[in-house]
């Protein structure tokens, strides 16, 4: 039986770029299916976190010089591999949300669909703020890319909009597949954490994004510290900075803490995956206090249940399903500071352990790899020739 090709348009992680949640999300895809298909990559530039860095007119201007080549990058290499004439069964796309990446997915789509006129074409929609409401040219554009689709891949209900057929959206090509995490974030066995535990470690494990909530975190623990409990918790902050200004203003924040006790371990980004899995299992809680734009269902907040952390993080998005408030951890409203700091005071009194193997017990249940694996290759028909071979005996 020869297997399909599938085409994936979509970035990879890299020595030199790092390690991003997007990319992960990619290879997972790929390994689930590599049994099934047969993988091609067509890889995707990025400007990484560039264009949030970009204050001045200038860095606006060469962000969006890069955005604009990297866009002509991957048309470029998408017709060659047309102009192969070999047969892709499936092109795979990560449409993107802001108004430039509206316009560079209307034109793949097209180009897409001029070479490979028989693919079936695969969105997998990762962006939380791809519903949001658009007008003029750019909710045309959003119609256009949304109608070329035959399989639309969606973390979860609560991220569609509420008018589909407005965004050219057929329900009956949306198939709901959450996020999971690589194998290499999945423990043996989960770690076992003591409770009550003193002090109690929180994690933040994020690019450094004011949206993301990690200075919401530090003000919380500037007010544990005025109401006496600062030795009562140990903060540690790891991810991508966009600024040394940033940092250093940070770091001059935190460092005032200390003296009330309260200990603020400060880094940089965390390549190495045996290192992110040995951070959540030093640590009781993880926290994600956010309200990005484009969050949809943090593939981070999944890393630490699997490891055993209870989850502090906003009713936002798509997180409510992953976190049960008062079972796996606690959700909050926008991120207030004394809000945060009266959950972590919660925290200290609540079974601490006993969400986080809660937690990790639903991220078996909803978001391992192999529950996805079966939603996949559900939503996309497929079988590999083992699968094939069982139906043709089953048939005899």
């Amino acid at each position: 039986m020869t297997r399909p090709t599938f085409l994936a348009l979509a970035a990879t992680n890299s020595a030199q770029g790092g390690v991003t949640g997007a990319a992960i999300g990619t290879e997972v895809v790929l390994d689930i299916l590599l049994p099934y298909c047969r993988i091609e990559l067509i890889e995707l530039k990025t400007n990484g976190l560039g264009n949030l860095a970009a204050v001045t007119p200038l860095e606006r201007l060469r962000s969006a010089v890069g955005a604009t080549i990297m866009s002509v990058d991957l048309l470029t290499r998408l017709a060659m591999r047309g102009l192969q004439r070999a047969k892709v069964d499936y092109v795979y796309f990560l449409p993107a949300a802001s108004k430039m990446g509206m316009m560079r997915n209307a034109v793949t789509v097209f180009v897409i669909r001029q070479l490979f006129r028989n693919a079936a074409l695969v969105f997998h929609i990762r962006n939380g703020n791809y519903f949001a409401s658009m007008t003029g040219l750019m909710a045309y554009l959003h119609r256009y890319v949304n109608k070329q689709a035959n399989n639309i891949l969606v973390l979860s209900p609560s991220l569609l909009p509420e008018d589909p057929a407005a965004c050219g959206f057929d329900l009956q090509k949306v198939c709901i597949l959450p996020n999971t995490i690589d194998a290499a974030l999945i423990p043996q066995q989960v770690p076992v954490k003591p409770s009550p535990p003193r002090p109690l470690k929180v994690l933040y494990l994020s690019n450094f994004i004011k949206e993301k909530g990690y200075l919401a975190l530090l003000e919380a623990g500037e007010i544990l510290c005025q109401r006496g409990m600062g030795d009562q918790f140990s903060f540690t902050f790891r991810g991508k900075w966009l600024s040394a200004e940033d940092r250093c203003a940070f770091e001059n924040r935190a460092a005032e803490l200390s003296v009330h006790g309260l200990n603020v371990d400060i880094g940089d980004t965390v390549v190495e995956r045996c290192e992110v899995q040995r951070l959540h299992s030093q640590h009781h809680i993880f926290c994600l206090p956010t309200c990005y734009a484009a969050e949809a269902q943090p593939r981070s907040i999944l890393e630490a249940m699997a490891n055993g952390c209870a989850i502090v993080a906003t009713r936002y998005r798509s997180i409510p399903d992953q976190v049960k408030s008062g079972e796996t951890g606690f959700l909050i409203d926008g991120q207030d500071p004394h809000r945060l700091a009266d959950t972590l005071q919660e925290c200290a009194r609540a079974d601490i352990a006993g969400m986080g193997q809660a937690g990790a017990e639903l991220f078996q249940q909803d978001f391992s790899p192999q529950s996805i694996k079966s939603q996949l290759l559900e939503a996309l028909s497929l079988q590999g020739p083992m699968d094939a071979d069982l139906s043709r005996g089953a048939d005899v």
